[in-house]
């Protein structure tokens, strides 16, 4: 249990002890199970007054229930990817004042998973919720997996704990968010195909353009893919058939 414990101490603001163990990489689905069910509860509760006021308690619940650790990630992130000369990129990343680049990519991810949730049908929209808490928090630890630690840190002790069982942890951060997809309809586990697909592409770039991973990157990496499954839902709902067949002929007929 202590690395249950753990896992709720460092990625959510619970009053919970627990030392940052080796194995809390193991119960990070919980956390994502907690996250989700808060953000759907509040969603329910308020969505039949207001599906705007809905759609902002339930993304803002989520970031404060991560104790805005993950806004930090991707302001600092979003600074350094404006940043040319690659030597300067370790302190930006370290330096914690918000920059006009950070600023506006956190502004775009939230702000596009607001929109996206507040135009999308109450059904759709709390399998979007739930689906992309468990595909954000897996899309946070894939991107540890093989990577290069930038600077010694957090990430750099993440990513030692994620080579303890490797491909353990990479079958459980990709059948989980799978297996919750395949509860909803279809257009749900296209839109998690799709945003897998998404992320191995921001891999890449994030690899290319950092040379390596660190905690901020990692954070970034899944609250854009957070914002991006919530768009893709939005989008492949709008179909008014949600069969597999239906949405892939509109895919096909696109090209």
């Amino acid at each position: 249990m202590s690395g249950f414990r753990s896992a709720f101490s460092f990625f959510t603001i619970l009053p919970i002890k627990g030392e940052l163990e080796p194995d809390l990489i193991a119960y990070l689905p919980f956390v994502s199970l907690f996250d989700a069910a808060v953000g759907v509860s509040l969603y329910v509760a308020v969505y039949r007054y207001s599906i705007l006021m809905a759609s902002f308690l339930s993304i803002s619940s989520i970031y404060m229930l991560n104790g805005l650790n993950h806004v930090d990630a991707v302001t600092d992130t979003g600074d350094a990817l404006m940043v040319r000369d690659k030597t300067r990129l370790k302190d930006v990343l370290l330096d914690h004042h918000i920059g006009a680049g950070g600023l506006f990519v956190f502004l775009f991810i939230y702000l596009l998973s607001f929109i996206s949730l507040s135009a999308t049908r109450p059904y759709m929209a709390i399998a979007s919720i739930i689906t992309a808490e468990f595909l954000s928090k897996s899309t946070m630890m894939l991107i540890l997996h093989r990577s290069r630690p930038l600077f010694e840190g957090i990430g750099s002790a993440f990513i030692d704990m994620y080579k303890r069982h490797p491909y353990a942890y990479t079958a459980e951060f990709l059948i989980i968010p799978m297996a919750i997809s395949l509860i909803f309809p279809a257009a749900i586990i296209l839109a998690t195909v799709l945003t897998l697909l998404f992320y191995v592409i921001l891999r890449k770039l994030l690899n290319l353009k950092f040379g390596g991973i660190n905690g901020d990157i990692a954070g970034f990496t899944g609250e854009t893919v957070r914002s991006i499954l919530i768009f893709t839902v939005f989008m492949l709902s709008q179909s008014s058939m949600l069969s597999t067949y239906d949405i892939l002929s509109k895919i096909i007929s696109l090209l």
